[in-house]
C-alpha cells in the first residue's frame, strides 16, 4: 500500500512538472511575440529617446547655474552612454571641465568614471584602464567606491574576454573587485542584486535567495529602464546556469524589450537572445535579433561585442545554409512525387481508352444481335411476344451502354481537361519554384540575409496561388459544365439562390458542390482541396441543403446530374 502511494505522488509530480513546463513554454512564446511587435516599432523607441535628450538639451543650454549645468550635462551624458558614443564624449568631457572649473573632486571623479566605462564599451580597454588608474581613491565615499569597484569589475571583464583562453590575470582582478564590492555596497543599494548576481554567476558559490529576490524586485518595477533591463539579463543568465532554459529565455527577451523601448544601442540581451533562440532551433528568429544587435553595433561601436556577434552570426548562417539545402532537396521529393503522380493519371487514361474500345465492340456486336433478330423475325411468327421481349431487354441493354458511353465519355473529357490543367499548374509551379530558388541563391552568395527573409515572410504569395488555383479549377470545370450554377440553382428555393461576386467564376459554396459534381463526396477530401476545415464544409454542406427545394434527403444524389456537358471536339 506504501509503494502505491509512493507511485501515486511521483506520477502526481510528473504531471506537474509536465503541465509547469508547458506553461513557462507558452509564456515564453507570448513574451517572443511581444518582442517581435515592439521591434516592428522601434523607429517610434528612437523618436522618442531623441526626444527626450532634445528636452535635456534645452534645459542644459538654458542653465546658468554651473551645478545645474553639471546637472543636465551628467544626465545627458548617461542618456547618450548607450546611443551615441561621440555625443556621450562630449558631454563627459563637459562634466570633466565643470568639475575643473568648479574645482570640485566628486565631479571630476564621476566624469572619469563615466569616461572609463565610455571607453570600455568602445573596446578602447588600455584607455579606459589609464584613465581609472589616474583616479584618487583615497578621499572616495562609499557612493563613490561602489561606482569606481563597479567600473573596474565591468573593465576587466571586458579584458578578461579580450584576452580570451584559460583563466588569466584580469579574471583575478575582476574576482578581487567583486569581492571588495561585496564588503562595501549595502544590501538596501538599487545596484546591491545586480552586483550579487556578477559576483555568483560563473562561480562556485551560490545563493538560494538571489533569483527570488530579483523575480520579486522586477514584479515590483516599472521595468521601464536600463536597471530593469540589467536586472532581467542577470535573471536569465542566473538561470540559465541552474538550467532553467524556458525561464532563463523569458527573462532575456524582457530584458531585450526593456533594451528596445530604451533605446540602447549597447544592447548585450538582444545577442544572448540570437543564441539561445538558435540553440533552440528558431533560425528565423535568432537572425532577426542578431542583425538589429549588429545594426547597433555598427552605430555604437564595440570591438568585443562586434567579434561575439560575428561568431553568432556565422553560426546562424551556416544553419541557413543548411535549411537552404533541407528545402531545395523537399521540393526534388515534392517534384517526384507529382511526376508519379502524373504518371498514374496517364496509366488510369489508357486504361479508361481500352475499356471504352470495349465497350464499342461490344455494342457493335449487340448491334448485330439485334440485327439477326430482327431477320429472323417474320420465320419466327410462333415466338413474336418471346422475341419482342427480347427486343426490348436488348433496347433498354443499349440504352444503358449508350449511357455508360456518355459518363465514360464525360469521364474521360473531364480527366483530359483537368490533366492538361495539372501540367500546366506544375509547369508554373517548378518555373516559379526555380525563379525563387535562383533569386534566394543569388542573394545567400552575395550575404543579402535581408533580402532573403523579406523574400520569405509574409504569405501573400501563397494566398495568391492559391487563388490562381481556384481560379483555374473554375474555369476548367465551367468550360466543362458550362450550366452548372444555373442548374444548381433551380434545387433551391426562389429566395435562396447563389451568385457568384463579379470577380468570381465561383464561390466557396459553388466550388463544394462542383466537387460533389465531378464525384468526390468525402468532406475532408474537399476541405484538403479548398485549404478549410472538413467542419467548414460539412457546415456549408448543411446549410446548403437546408435551402433546397423539396426532399432534402436526396440533394446530393440531384447534384451529380447537374450541368449539360458539354465538349467542343464533339
Amino acid at each position: 500500500m506504501r509503494n502505491l502511494v509512493y507511485v501515486i505522488l511521483v506520477g502526481i509530480m510528473i504531471c506537474a512538472g509536465v503541465v509547469s513546463c508547458e506553461h513557462k513554454a507558452s509564456e515564453s512564446e507570448s513574451y517572443l511575440l511581444r518582442l517581435d511587435s515592439i521591434l516592428d516599432n522601434a523607429h517610434e523607441y528612437e523618436i522618442q529617446k531623441k526626444r527626450n535628450m532634445s528636452d535635456l538639451t534645452h534645459k542644459f543650454m538654458r542653465a546658468t547655474d554651473p551645478m545645474d549645468k553639471y546637472f543636465y550635462a551628467s544626465q545627458l551624458s548617461d542618456e547618450y552612454m548607450v546611443f551615441s558614443t561621440d555625443s556621450a564624449t562630449k558631454y563627459i568631457d563637459l562634466c570633466m571641465r565643470l568639475g575643473m572649473e568648479a574645482d570640485n573632486r566628486q565631479w571630476k571623479t564621476a566624469a572619469m568614471i563615466r569616461k572609463a566605462d565610455l571607453l570600455t564599451r568602445a573596446g578602447l580597454l588600455q584607455e579606459a584602464e589609464e584613465v581609472m588608474g589616474a583616479i584618487d581613491t583615497a578621499g572616495l565615499s562609499r557612493d563613490e567606491r561602489i561606482r569606481y569597484f563597479g567600473m573596474k569589475i565591468f573593465l576587466y571583464s571586458h579584458l578578461g574576454a579580450y584576452q580570451g583562453g584559460e583563466p588569466n590575470i584580469y579574471n583575478t582582478m575582476e574576482r578581487a573587485y567583486k569581492d571588495s564590492m561585496m564588503k562595501t555596497i549595502p544590501h538596501d543599494h538599487p545596484e546591491y542584486l545586480w552586483y550579487r548576481g556578477w559576483d555568483v554567476l560563473g562561480s562556485s558559490r551560490r545563493d538560494s535567495t538571489l533569483i527570488p529576490s530579483l523575480v520579486a524586485k522586477l514584479e515590483k518595477s516599472g521595468r521601464n529602464c536600463r536597471q530593469d533591463a540589467k536586472e532581467a539579463y542577470m535573471l536569465a543568465k542566473l538561470y540559465e546556469e541552474s538550467g532553467d532554459s524556458l525561464s532563463a529565455l523569458k527573462y532575456m527577451v524582457l530584458a531585450g524589450t526593456i533594451d528596445i523601448q530604451i533605446y540602447n544601442a549597447e544592447i548585450a540581451s538582444m545577442e544572448e537572445l540570437a543564441k539561445m533562440l538558435f540553440r533552440r532551433g528558431d533560425i528565423d528568429r535568432a537572425y532577426r535579433y542578431i542583425n538589429y544587435s549588429i545594426n547597433k553595433s555598427i552605430g555604437y561601436p564595440t570591438r568585443v561585442r562586434a567579434l561575439s556577434e560575428m561568431r553568432v552570426l556565422d553560426k546562424i548562417s551556416q544553419a541557413y545554409q543548411e535549411q537552404i539545402h533541407y528545402q531545395k532537396r523537399q521540393m526534388e521529393l515534392r517534384l517526384e512525387v507529382v511526376c508519379l503522380l502524373v504518371f498514374v493519371l496517364l496509366v488510369s487514361a489508357v486504361w479508361i481508352v481500352l475499356q471504352n474500345r470495349r465497350l464499342r465492340n461490344r455494342n457493335a456486336h449487340l448491334a448485330s444481335v439485334s440485327a439477326d433478330l430482327a431477320k429472323y423475325n417474320t420465320e419466327l411468327s410462333e415466338a413474336k411476344k418471346h422475341i419482342e421481349v427480347s427486343n426490348n431487354e436488348l433496347n433498354r441493354l443499349n440504352e444503358d451502354l449508350k449511357r455508360k458511353n456518355e459518363q465514360l465519355n464525360e469521364a474521360n473529357y473531364v480527366k483530359e481537361e483537368y490533366i492538361g490543367s495539372v501540367f500546366t499548374i506544375c509547369s508554373n509551379y517548378i518555373k516559379r519554384m526555380e525563379e525563387f530558388r535562383s533569386a534566394v541563391y543569388a542573394k545567400a552568395k552575395n550575404r543579402q540575409y535581408a533580402d532573403i527573409v523579406r523574400l520569405t515572410e509574409g504569405n501573400d504569395n501563397t494566398r495568391q496561388e492559391l487563388k490562381k488555383l481556384f481560379r483555374s479549377f473554375d474555369s476548367v470545370f465551367l468550360h466543362i459544365y458550362p450550366d452548372f450554377v444555373a442548374d444548381f440553382n433551380k434545387l433551391l428555393s426562389d429566395d435562396q439562390h447563389v451568385v457568384p461576386k463579379d470577380s468570381e467564376l465561383l464561390n466557396t459554396e459553388l466550388r463544394i458542390y462542383a466537387l460533389i459534381r465531378l464525384g468526390i463526396s468525402d468532406s475532408v477530401k474537399i476541405a484538403e482541396f479548398l485549404h478549410c476545415s472538413p467542419q467548414t464544409v460539412y457546415n456549408y454542406r448543411y446549410t446548403m441543403r437546408n435551402r433546397a427545394k423539396g426532399d432534402k434527403k436526396d440533394f446530393a444524389e440531384r447534384v451529380h446530374t447537374l450541368g449539360q456537358f458539354v465538349r467542343e471536339d464533339a
